[in-house]
């Protein structure tokens, strides 16, 4: 995926959640706030207000205040934009695990916001799931939901990694200004006419890594395989989501011998 794409992708998710959240709590405050528990499909949901100083299920909250913000405020605040970061420099993600990882960092951003502007570094709770006259969950809000719901969908992920195209042999064309479908890059000493062919492989393989049909440890492994000033040129410009540079340079590597 392209940064452009992605980044409107993430910003996207990112803003819905967090508006909505934020909505939410806000309505929490305005109506439920030493207000009754309002219950709601037979008592399955109860609208209730609560403050939580801890993590989820008020996980740390007895600690002393000040060792609560170093953990729930300053390095939350520091995963999350590490998060961010590996959101915007990892070459190779499914638009699946992008959706799933902008719903944590929307949900981590939502708490965090609570913290930061709360009197006592409190997170907003409101909603509680019961069944059987039996409490199921702790009290949660909309960014809780958001990260339980993007841990979840990344732990199915784990069990669906990509795949990558089956290759077998080494595929070049027989005019090596076309460009080949599927290629193994020779492993040997090359002679001029190989080092052409194999210009051009890589020029493809560099071409699937930014329309994301091939991941991009294939493409970084070919580039080190075959150190050339101009491939390296070129894994500069992929690296860097360069894509203009990047596909100037595809068509150069096509070209050229």
């Amino acid at each position: 995926m392209k940064l452009r794409a992605r980044l409107t992708l993430l910003g996207t998710i990112v803003a819905v959640v967090l508006a909505i959240d934020q909505i939410t709590k806000r309505l929490a405050v305005e109506h439920l706030y030493g207000e009754p528990v309002v219950t709601l499909f037979g008592g399955f949901l109860k609208l209730l207000y609560a403050e939580n100083e801890g993590a989820m299920l008020g996980l740390g909250g007895t600690l002393a205040d000040e060792t609560r913000f170093m953990l729930f405020v300053v390095m939350n605040a520091v995963l999350l934009g590490g998060l961010t970061i590996f959101l915007l420099t990892r070459s190779v993600l499914r638009r699946s695990e992008i959706i799933a990882l902008a719903l944590i960092l929307g949900g981590g951003l939502g708490n965090l916001w609570d913290r930061i502007v709360n009197e006592g570094h409190v997170v907003v709770d409101f909603l509680l799931l019961t069944a059987f006259g039996r409490q199921i969950t702790g009290v949660f809000n909309i960014a809780d939901m958001a990260i339980m719901g993007g841990v979840i969908t990344m732990l199915i992920l784990s069990f669906f990694p990509p795949k990558e195209p089956e290759v077998e042999g080494n595929v070049f064309p027989a005019d090596a200004s076309e460009t080949p479908e599927q290629v193994v890059l020779p492993r040997r000493p090359l002679d001029s006419t190989d080092d052409f062919l194999s210009r051009v492989a890589i020029a493809k393989l560099a071409e699937d890594c930014l329309e994301g049909r091939v991941p991009y440890s294939k493409f970084l492994d070919a580039v080190y395989e075959h150190p050339d000033p101009d491939i390296e040129e070129l894994y500069d410009a992929v690296e860097h989501n360069e894509d203009e540079d990047a596909r100037q340079l595809i068509s150069r590597l096509r070209r050229s011998p």
